[in-house]
């Protein structure tokens, strides 16, 4: 429940899955079950947003902000997102939880930099090992960024994400 499945976990095991089945084909009969694992786990991410783009504030790596959601954008960007979730309900709650945690001034240096924290300036949260250079982990939420204009995650119009449509009675 610290998003480190989404921080690196589940990310990083479909990186090194699609490097290693390129060159052996031992792994193939794990595709399946990865495949079913990390799409569940998609929707548990999507589930966990908000309506207002907030998420459960938890773990200690917390102040990696939006890289909480690096394997729902991994998802999006691999095109992989389950079929109960439309890809731009995704981009919808993605972008909610950007504007949820990077819209507050406090949360930046006079320069521009992100400064360590969830909403603001909040060292509290941080941990030995964090500085403001992890902070890029939060650029992970970027990923679909990379994915053809006419996507659907990209071209399609907004629509609800499961805690919207749940609290406004869907």
């Amino acid at each position: 429940m610290d998003y480190y499945n989404s921080f690196v976990i589940q990310p990083y095991l479909l990186n090194i899955f699609d490097a290693v089945s390129d060159k052996d084909r031992n792994y193939d009969g794990y595709s399946e079950q990865l495949n079913s694992i990390t799409q569940r786990y998609a929707e548990i991410q999507e589930r966990s947003i908000h309506t207002d783009g907030s998420f459960p504030v938890q773990g200690r790596s917390i102040t990696y902000r939006t890289g909480a959601f690096h394997h729902l954008a991994d998802m999006a960007l691999r095109q992989n997102l389950p079929s109960s979730l439309e890809p731009s309900q995704v981009r919808s709650a993605l972008t909610a939880v950007l504007t949820r945690t990077l819209e507050n001034p406090e949360n930046y240096t006079k320069d521009g930099w992100l400064k360590i924290g969830l909403n603001g300036h909040q060292p509290d949260l941080d941990d030995f090992y964090n500085n403001t250079g992890t902070l890029c982990i939060a650029s992970t939420i970027f990923l679909p960024l990379g994915l053809p204009a006419d996507d659907p995650f990209l071209s399609n119009e907004d629509a609800p994400w499961t805690s919207v449509q749940i609290w406004g009675d869907e």
